[in-house]
């Protein structure tokens, strides 16, 4: 948001050790107390864990600008002001990783009409596309997202763990899983399915349940994973 123009007034937590670290980067004012609050800026961001959101909301001081929450599952109904909304962005964000901005998406709700329009104009020199979803939408969207991206990590995580353990290197997997995302983009994804869940390779199966023994949960989210395909093929008529 700094970077396509906005101007970043405050920077505010509890420990202003953190305050002071995230507006170094754009030169905000660093406060510590939410009485110092500018009451006089457009838009106040609560981002926190989802949990503090409502209390949060309740503890701000009278603004006269729209204040925001940024969680994918938390409703619009957590904060308490009556000009709100969300903005909510389905990548993920990790502290001290640096990241593209070029295809940044987000999804957007706001408490009225006014409030929508006021959104799309400050997510327009910031985002690449925005989409308007309401609380239940966005909820399942969050859901999809953790799928997409934390479990398919995990995921990858496990393979990492496996090759290391029998002395290979996981770069050698890096072309499948680029490969793999490129898969993504295309749609009817079930028809495109691989491996021997899809092959319903019994044989093969038993093998990788027999090689997980020593982690049983891996063993466990091998077969979920497995029957899960399986139910995809069969959803499809696919065989």
């Amino acid at each position: 948001m700094s970077a396509a123009g906005h101007t970043i007034v405050q920077m505010w937590s509890r420990d202003i050790r953190h305050a002071a670290e995230s507006a170094a980067m754009t030169g905000a004012a660093a406060i510590d107390k939410l009485e110092d609050l500018d009451r006089a800026a457009d838009f106040y961001i609560i981002a926190v864990p989802d949990d503090h959101i409502s209390a949060m909301s309740a503890q701000l001081p009278s603004v006269e600008g729209i204040v925001l929450h940024t969680s994918g599952s938390v409703p619009i109904e957590a904060i308490k002001q009556q000009r709100c909304g969300v903005i909510w962005f389905p990548h993920s964000f990790v502290k001290g990783t640096d990241m593209s901005y070029d295809n940044l998406q987000c999804c957007y709700e706001g408490s009225s009409a006014e409030v929508e329009s006021a959104l799309q104009a400050l997510l327009g020199g910031v985002a690449y596309s925005s989409y308007r979803l309401d609380s239940t939408q966005r909820r399942w969207a969050h859901l999809a997202s953790v799928v997409t991206n934390n479990f398919c990590h995990a995921l990858n995580t496990l393979g990492e763990q496996i090759m290391n353990q029998h002395n290979m290197d996981f770069a050698m997997l890096h072309p499948l899983i680029l490969s793999t995302a490129e898969r993504a983009m295309q749609p009817n994804l079930a028809s495109r399915q691989t491996g021997p869940a899809a092959r319903h390779d019994e044989k093969t199966m038993q093998a990788h349940r027999q090689m997980l023994e020593s982690m049983p949960e891996a063993q466990k989210a091998y077969e979920a994973l497995s029957d899960l395909i399986q139910s995809f093929q069969k959803s499809e008529g696919i065989r």
